[in-house]
């Protein structure tokens, strides 16, 4: 290889170096961006020593692995706008990322977190979220093209978890609801050790552990609907200890969610100009107010028990884990390889010839039900 190769060959190598790296914020930029770490120890020993790099939002993406996963309530981008058309019954929290994109457009206060790695699901990625989903979101919902960000290594499935937790904690970002799915989480991850070390690892007491976790008392779709109220462990006792010991079942505890929803005053908003949620929602309910709706629907079933058979309330339970399953699974099924969709099709379809089953009973039924009256 001739001088004038050499050189063209070292041009080359540099260009696509360039390429691959992200630009870098300026000295005073950086520093900025970082002094809003100090104080949250876990997050400025992660990002020690590392630089702000501006990249662009289609090249960051959120970790979907199962075992990476952040246990925060946060929709895809896609979920709450598609086509154009905003998801309405995530309304409250759309208006919340809205508003946080607006004040990321003035200024960016803190750099997210991401590693080096690629998703099947965001095909143009090459870094994934460790810390700042909701603000990628916020700022990918606005148009913003770029976002800020820190480059660190890729951690393990439980050093994740205990960051989101801890960052998110430092940030007053977490219900209760999402702490239960954090530890939850950790424990999938670390079958083997004691609940005493995950406590540690999350620096939480016995007696708040067990607390949080007594809410996964709670069906999956009613776990999401505590987490969007808000609401507190102390708030909701009355309620997941009467499932726990027995005394209200899913459809029951369905209806006291209904009517919780229709006493709860939303006050959850952004501080202008910042990018931290001011407080959780402030809710019109109270521990004697969650007692009164579980007694006015225990007594309301009491009425009707001598014509419900037992076998009813956990249909009822069973097939409404089963929609909740089915609207979550649906948009992943495309990844699926070819012999795991045709056993999961198999599946689909035996259960839609069991449920045409129950319809043309239920409709026999009413039609003589019709003749008779």
């Amino acid at each position: 290889m001739n001088n004038a190769d050499r050189r063209a060959a070292a041009l080359k190598a540099r260009r696509a170096q360039q390429a691959e790296s992200p630009p870098v914020l300026g000295a005073t930029g950086t520093e900025a961006a970082r002094a809003h770490f100090v104080g949250t120890s876990v997050v400025e020993t992660l990002t020690q020593g590392r630089t702000v790099h501006t990249l662009p939002i289609d090249h960051v993406a959120p970790e979907l692995r199962p075992q990476f996963r952040q246990p925060r309530l946060l929709p895809l981008r896609e979920e709450l706008c598609s086509d154009g058309q905003w998801n309405e019954e995530e309304r409250p929290l759309i208006n919340e990322l809205l508003a946080l994109g607006e004040s990321m457009r003035e200024r960016q206060i803190q750099p997210i977190i991401v590693h080096a790695g690629s998703s099947d699901h965001y095909p143009d990625a090459r870094y994934l979220i460790v810390v700042g989903h909701r603000r990628w979101i916020a700022a990918s919902l606005v148009g913003i093209p770029t976002i800020d960000a820190i480059v660190v290594d890729p951690p393990s499935p439980e050093d994740l978890v205990a960051i989101q937790f801890r960052e998110n904690e430092d940030r007053a970002e977490f219900c209760d609801m999402e702490r239960a799915w954090a530890l939850e989480r950790m424990r999938q991850i670390l079958p083997d050790t004691s609940w005493e070390t995950i406590e540690a690892r999350f620096r939480l007491s016995e007696s708040r552990r067990k607390q949080l976790m007594r809410l996964t008392a709670f069906t999956p779709e009613q776990q999401r609907f505590v987490a969007r109220l808000r609401a507190s462990e102390f708030q909701l006792r009355p309620l997941h200890t009467a499932i726990r010991e027995g005394g209200l079942d899913a459809v029951q505890a369905d209806r006291v969610f209904a009517q919780l929803a229709a006493r709860v005053t939303s006050k959850n908003s952004i501080v202008a100009g910042s990018e931290s949620v001011a407080s959780p929602a402030t809710l019109a309910l109270d521990q004697a107010t969650v007692s009164r709706l579980i007694a006015q629907s225990q007594k309301a079933d009491a009425t009707a028990s001598t014509s419900r058979p037992r076998w009813l309330a956990p249909l009822q339970q069973s097939m409404q884990q089963t929609r909740f399953s089915l609207e979550r699974a649906a948009p992943k099924v495309g990844d699926l390889d070819e012999a795991i969709l045709g056993t999961l099709e198999q599946e689909v379809g035996a259960l839609r010839s069991a449920l045409e089953t129950m319809v043309n009973t239920l409709a026999a039924r009413e039609r003589t039900q019709g003749g008779t009256a």
